[in-house]
């Protein structure tokens, strides 16, 4: 096993280390962001163990020669779309149409496509384990993808995104990637690309107004737990220059990207044990129109109920401080 094996006591270490004020002193706070979302940071909620899904690294338990995803088994797949080769015949990263789309450009009322990218051959692989290489060249098919995407005038978004584990959406055990692009640019999108185009981007922005949870900051990029932080340790990776899309990244930017994920990854799985997650590429719509490219890893470590689905205001029992200095370490 590769993370050490974590127990209600050793979160609750992160959470309220030793010497800390009691129970009684700790504040709640609502938090929002620049999007207007809200959150409560319930830090007086903290040392409730449940809050946390905390459990063992997840075995993989379906055989390779069933596996969809393993070499040896391409004929269980659509056709192949793109791969990228170590040597002749000899795949590294392979991408290919979903079986069950939910998109297509056979679908009149829901235009698109729906590929699948497989980012390694090995099938007890976790995005940790990869190196910074095969990182990199996952991100290389990614902006093939997303470039085959803009020559097609009715597409409007790519929609780039990693689900680990069930809670997370994941209905296969093999690490994988997928691609929806839509015929219409969603909601958080067109928001997210009206605070790019201010006068001062908020994404820009965020580089002296995340200071205090800052857990990477380099010649490319940047890395934080946002303030109004919707999950527990969820990170942020933003570049800073000001670009559109993963497709405007210079080589050193995307070596930097490969980088980051390389090491966060590192830190939250054996942190957290594995914990199921989604990561989520925002990039920018496919006509050009202003955008700052960003990366969000959310890990899946409570369930929202009631009140969050009610009220969208979602309560976090992690203060983004905490969790930023514990990957820091």
């Amino acid at each position: 096993m590769h993370g050490r094996d974590l127990k209600p006591g050793d979160i609750n270490a992160i959470m309220a280390p030793a010497g800390t004020e009691s129970k009684k002193d700790l504040k709640n706070e609502i938090r929002e962001d620049f999007l207007g979302r809200k959150v409560i940071i319930a830090t007086a909620r903290g040392k409730r163990p449940h809050e946390f899904a905390i459990v063992d690294k997840a075995h993989k338990v379906v055989p390779k020669e069933k596996c969809f995803f393993c070499p040896g088994n391409e004929h269980l797949t659509p056709p192949e779309i793109d791969r990228i080769e170590t040597s002749p015949g000899k795949w590294l990263v392979r991408c290919f149409p979903n079986k069950f789309a939910a998109t297509s450009t056979e679908f009149p009322n829901a235009y698109g496509n729906h590929e699948i990218i497989v980012d390694t051959p090995d099938h007890q692989n976790y995005l940790s384990d990869l190196s910074e290489e095969n990182i990199l060249a996952v991100l290389q098919m990614l902006r093939r993808r997303i470039t085959a995407a803009s020559t097609d005038p009715q597409i409007k978004s790519a929609i780039i995104f990693k689900n680990e584990g069930r809670e997370a959406g994941a209905s296969l055990e093999h690490t994988h990637w997928q691609i929806i692009t839509l015929d219409f640019i969603p909601p958080l999108i067109k928001k997210e690309s009206a605070y790019a185009r201010k006068a001062k981007c908020s994404f820009c922005a965020a580089y002296e107004k995340e200071k205090a949870t800052r857990i990477i900051d380099n010649q490319h990029l940047f890395a934080f737990c946002p303030y109004a932080s919707r999950f527990h340790f969820e990170t942020w990776i933003v570049p800073k220059r000001h670009v559109k899309s993963l497709v405007d990244l210079e080589k050193g930017e995307l070596k930097a990207v490969a980088a980051a994920l390389k090491r966060i990854f590192t830190k939250l799985e054996k942190t957290l044990n594995y914990p199921p997650y989604n990561m989520v590429f925002h990039t920018g719509p496919l006509d050009g129109t202003d955008f700052h490219f960003h990366i969000e890893i959310l890990p899946k470590l409570s369930k929202w109920a009631g009140f969050e689905h009610g009220s969208g205001v979602i309560i976090n029992a992690l203060p983004p401080e905490e969790a930023a200095l514990e990957l820091r370490k």
